[in-house]
């Protein structure tokens, strides 16, 4: 960030600590990770903002920026444990179309449509590289 001071932690603890006694403006950390932090140390009055992605001008403007872009987490397997990815892959499709994913991120205070809707070129990052060419990735409200 332009003109913005790093400070590295160790543990979300101190990004915390720091947070509620006004050492730092601002924190970037998982936002299931401060949900529950709100929860459990009211005092430290944090709250979550959802960051709108950077554009693609914006990103060739600051090539840092590429941080801020969603990304799609993924499981790191041998190629040849072929049957469990597709175990895997079958759940992970499941629990998006019966909504126990979407019940998840709710039960620790997260916000579905944040979590759990790809952006438009998740599946063109992916596609021919881990996944097939014709691989779509799981959303909520498919």
């Amino acid at each position: 960030m332009p003109e913005a001071k790093l400070h590295a932690y160790p543990d979300a603890t101190g990004v915390f600590d720091d947070l509620g006694a006004g050492r730092v403006d601002v924190g970037f950390l998982d936002p299931l990770i401060i949900i529950a932090a709100q929860k459990e140390r009211p005092e430290l009055k944090i709250s979550t903002q959802y960051l709108t992605p950077p554009t693609a001008a914006e990103v060739k403007a600051q090539p840092d920026y590429q941080y801020f872009q969603p990304y799609q987490t993924g499981f790191y397997l041998p190629k040849q444990a072929t049957k469990l990815e597709k175990a895997i892959s079958a759940q992970i499709d499941a629990m998006y179309a019966n909504g126990e994913m979407a019940k998840l991120v709710e039960k620790y205070g997260g916000d579905p449509e944040q979590f759990l809707k790809p952006s438009a070129d998740v599946a063109t990052a992916r596609r021919g590289v881990d996944r097939p060419q014709d691989w779509t990735p799981p959303s909520v409200g498919q």
